[in-house]
């Protein structure tokens, strides 16, 4: 077991010291049963990991970071703060391609997806990636050190916001850096169990 990420001057969530490894399952593809073999998607269960809500809490920082610093793109993105936004994101995007530009136009439509991408990742890459996003963040309005992230079932999902929290029983005040230090920490111990085996994920992450 390594060491618990810096905590710097941010006051993080606790380390759990009652928790234990992620667990390793796999969970099978339904679009490969159709083909005869059914394949399986790894997966690594978090839900009791000591660093559990630091790292959920560290993954909404990353993920309000890449939003503040993403470009305009002529293309839009399926970005939700909330998984129950989907359908209310699904129906706007079919207003967009049957109105405007796209109005009585010919539309074609690609889904494409990149094999093997999480279990593939180098692990630098991904701190080197993060890294420069958060870079970048740093570089755009004063207090952009700190967000403040809404401490789960004290304040709604979307009150995520920029600078340090008004309201320490509500919202979290977490450094930009100690969320790049939890995703070092995740990766340079990333171990779970799978039955009677200990295992290190060396390349790719644990989904």
């Amino acid at each position: 077991r390594g060491p618990a990420p810096s905590r710097s001057t941010s006051r993080l969530p606790p380390w759990n010291t009652g928790g234990t490894l992620s667990y390793a399952y796999a969970l099978p593809k339904n679009k490969s049963w159709d083909k005869g073999t059914v394949k399986g998607r790894p997966i690594g269960s978090c839900c009791t990991t000591p660093d559990r809500t630091a790292g959920y809490e560290a993954s909404q920082v990353l993920a309000f970071v890449f939003k503040a610093v993403r470009p305009a793109p002529v293309q839009g993105y399926l970005h939700m703060d909330n998984c129950t936004d989907l359908s209310a994101r699904v129906a706007a995007i079919n207003e967009t391609l049957l109105s405007g530009d796209f109005a009585g136009g010919c539309l074609k439509i690609r889904c494409c997806d990149v094999a093997q991408l999480y279990t593939n990742l180098s692990h630098d890459v991904v701190i080197r990636a993060v890294a420069w996003h958060v870079g970048m963040y740093h570089g755009t309005v004063r207090n952009s050190d700190r967000v403040a992230i809404p401490i789960r079932g004290r304040a709604p999902k979307r009150s995520i916001h920029r600078g340090a929290s008004g309201n320490p029983a509500t919202h979290r005040t977490w450094l930009t850096d100690d969320a790049l230090r939890v995703l070092i920490y995740d990766c340079r111990y990333a171990y779970m169990s799978l039955g009677d085996i200990i295992l290190r994920q060396v390349k790719g992450l644990i989904m």
